[in-house]
C-alpha cells in the first residue's frame, strides 16, 4: 500500500499543475463556476518517508463567464442585425491610415478583401468625383466635434457603374484623448435615390401641368386652408396665386354658400360621406371684385406624406352659360315663328303686338278671333315692315325687297 502511494506521489510531483473549471453546488445558492489551480509541493521528509500535499486557490469566475457569454451574444445580435440590414462595417485607424471592410462592406462596394482599399487616399477613389468634397468634409467635421457623422455619396463600383451609399461614422479616442478609430457602418440606399428622383420628376411634370392648364387648380388641406393655387386662378378669380396661399377656400365662394361648404367639407373629412357628387358639379365662384362666376368643378383626394390634400379643377364657364341662354332664346323664338307659320293673320298679330317698338304699334288693342280678319289691315302695314317683308300691289310679298 505504501509502495502504490510513492508511485502515486511521484507521477502527481512529475506532472504540470492542474487548471480547471469546477462547478460547485452549494445548498443556499445557484450552481457557480470556479476555477481551481493547484500545485504538487515535496515537504521536508519525515520519519524516513516522503510526503506529498496540494496547495492551491480557488476563484469564482461565475460572473466572467456571464459576461463572456453575454458578449458573444451581442456579437451574434450585431451580427444578425448587420446581415438583415445589409449593412456594411468599416475602421479607420488615423495613427496608421488604415482601412478594414468586412465581408459585407465589400460587397456593397463590389471588391473582395483583398482589393478593398487599405488607405484613405484609395478609399476616396471609390467616390464618385462630385461627391469626394462631401465626403472630406463631413469626415473633417466629425473629427473636430466627435460627433457622429453621415454621407450620403455615390460609390464607383468595378464595372463602372455607381450605386448611392449612406455611411455613418463615429470616432472612439483612447485615455489620452487621441483619436484611436474612427467606425461606420454603410447602407445601400440606391432604391430611395431612384425613387426620389422619380418623385422629383413627377412633380414637376405635375407642377408644368398645373402651371400651364387653362383650368384653375387648387390643393387644400383638412383645414381647407390652400396650399397651391396655379397662374390660371388669377385669370378666373382675379387673385395672384401668391395671395390665395394660406388663405381658406371660402375666400372663393359666395358669402351665402359659405356656411354650407363649411360644414360639408368638415363633415367629410370627419366621416368620408360626401354631401354632393365631387365631378364636374356647377356651382358660383366668387370674383375679387364681388361679381359671381359660373363654374365647373371636380374634386379629387390624395395623400402625401401622412397627410390628407383635396386638390380641384375650377373651369370658368361663362361662355358655355351665355351660349346656352343664346340657344334658348333663338329656339323660343323658332318656336314663336313655327305658331305664327301655323295661325298666320292671327299669331302674327300677336307676335307683332308683343315684340314690334312702340312707334309701329297700333292704337287699339288686339282685335278679337271672329274680327281678325276684317281687323288685320290695320296691321298689315307697320307689321310687313317690322318684319321685313314689304307689301307690293297690296299683297304683301314673303321675299324682301321684292
Amino acid at each position: 500500500m505504501v509502495r502504490e502511494r510513492s508511485r502515486f506521489a511521484a507521477r502527481r510531483v512529475k506532472a504540470k499543475p492542474p487548471s480547471k473549471s469546477l462547478r460547485q453546488q452549494r445548498v443556499s445558492s445557484r450552481p457557480k463556476k470556479h476555477r481551481a489551480a493547484a500545485e504538487p509541493v515535496r515537504p521536508p521528509q519525515v520519519g524516513g518517508r516522503s510526503l506529498l500535499r496540494n496547495v492551491g486557490v480557488n476563484q469564482d469566475v461565475t460572473e466572467r463567464r456571464k459576461a463572456g457569454r453575454a458578449l458573444r451574444e451581442s456579437e451574434e445580435r450585431l451580427h444578425l442585425a448587420l446581415e438583415t440590414a445589409e449593412l456594411g462595417m468599416w475602421e479607420w485607424r488615423p495613427d496608421t491610415d488604415s482601412f478594414y471592410f468586412d465581408e459585407r462592406e465589400c460587397r456593397l462596394f463590389g471588391v473582395t478583401p483583398a482589393t478593398a482599399p487599405k488607405t484613405a487616399a484609395e478609399f476616396i477613389q471609390f467616390v464618385h468625383p462630385e461627391d469626394r468634397e462631401i465626403v472630406r468634409e463631413n469626415s473633417r467635421k466629425g473629427l473636430r466635434t466627435d460627433q457622429s457623422y453621415a454621407t450620403e455619396f455615390r460609390a464607383r463600383l468595378p464595372n463602372g457603374s455607381y450605386r448611392w451609399l449612406s455611411s455613418t461614422g463615429r470616432i472612439a479616442r483612447d485615455a489620452s484623448g487621441g483619436i484611436e478609430i474612427v467606425r461606420g457602418i454603410t447602407l445601400d440606399i440606391s432604391e430611395r435615390k431612384q425613387a426620389e428622383t422619380a418623385l422629383r420628376e413627377s412633380e414637376e411634370r405635375y407642377r408644368i401641368v398645373a402651371e400651364t392648364a387653362a383650368d384653375a387648380f387648387v390643393t387644400i388641406d383638412t383645414e381647407s386652408r390652400i396650399l397651391f393655387a396655379n397662374r390660371s386662378i388669377e385669370r378666373i378669380f382675379g387673385y395672384k396665386p401668391e395671395e390665395l396661399v394660406g388663405q381658406k377656400l371660402s375666400t372663393l365662394i359666395p358669402h351665402r354658400l359659405r356656411e354650407r361648404h363649411l360644414h360639408g367639407f368638415e363633415h367629410y373629412v370627419r366621416t368620408g360621406v360626401r354631401n354632393i357628387r365631387w365631378e364636374g358639379i356647377e356651382l358660383p365662384g366668387l370674383h375679387k371684385d364681388g361679381h359671381e362666376i359660373p363654374l365647373e368643378i371636380s374634386f379629387g383626394e390624395s395623400s402625401a406624406g401622412g397627410q390628407r390634400i383635396f386638390a380641384g379643377i375650377i373651369r370658368d364657364i361663362s361662355e358655355r352659360k351665355q351660349t346656352e341662354t343664346a340657344l334658348r332664346e333663338s329656339e323660343e323664338r323658332l318656336r314663336t315663328a313655327l305658331q305664327a307659320a301655323a295661325y298666320p293673320r292671327v299669331c302674327s298679330a300677336t307676335l307683332f303686338r308683343r315684340t314690334a317698338p312702340d312707334s309701329l304699334r297700333p292704337s287699339s288693342d288686339v282685335p278679337r278671333l271672329g274680327n281678325a280678319t276684317k281687323s288685320n289691315s290695320e296691321f298689315a302695314g307697320p307689321m310687313e315692315r317690322f318684319a321685313g317683308f314689304p307689301t307690293k300691289g297690296g299683297r304683301r310679298s314673303m321675299i324682301p325687297g321684292a
